[in-house]
C-alpha cells in the first residue's frame, strides 16, 4: 500500500519506519497543506496522522472532498503491530471517509 504519512519531523521516524517494514510504502509530509497537495497529485491507499490536531483543524474533512473514500488513521491510537493490520484490513473491505480511531 502506498501511504502518505503527516507528522512533525521529530516524530517521523518511528511510524514511518514500522509501516515500511509491514512493506508499505510511506511519503512523509510535515505539513498539512503540503499532504493536501500530494492527495490532489498522487493516488494513495490510506492517509496516518501522527497527531489529532492538525492545522488547519479541518484537515479530514479537506482530504474527504479530494478524495472521499481515502482513509485516514491517527496513529497515536493504535499499537506498533495494530496499525499497520488495521490499515491493511479497513482498506482491503472499504474505503472509509473518516478519521479511524482505535
Amino acid at each position: 500500500m502506498k501511504i502518505l504519512y503527516l507528522t512533525p519531523e521529530s516524530l517521523r521516524k518511528r511510524t514511518s519506519d514500522l509501516l515500511r517494514q509491514h512493506g508499505h510504502k510511506v511519503v512523509s509530509v510535515n505539513a498539512c497543506l503540503d499532504a493536501l497537495e500530494l492527495i490532489r497529485n498522487q493516488r494513495f491507499d490510506a492517509v496516518v496522522m501522527e497527531e489529532e490536531n492538525p492545522d488547519p483543524p479541518d484537515f479530514t474533512v479537506r482530504v474527504h472532498r479530494i478524495e472521499p473514500t481515502l482513509p485516514v488513521f491517527l496513529a497515536s491510537d493504535w499499537g506498533p503491530t495494530e496499525l499497520p493490520m488495521a490499515m491493511e484490513s479497513i482498506v482491503n473491505l472499504t474505503g472509509v471517509g473518516e478519521v479511524l480511531h482505535r
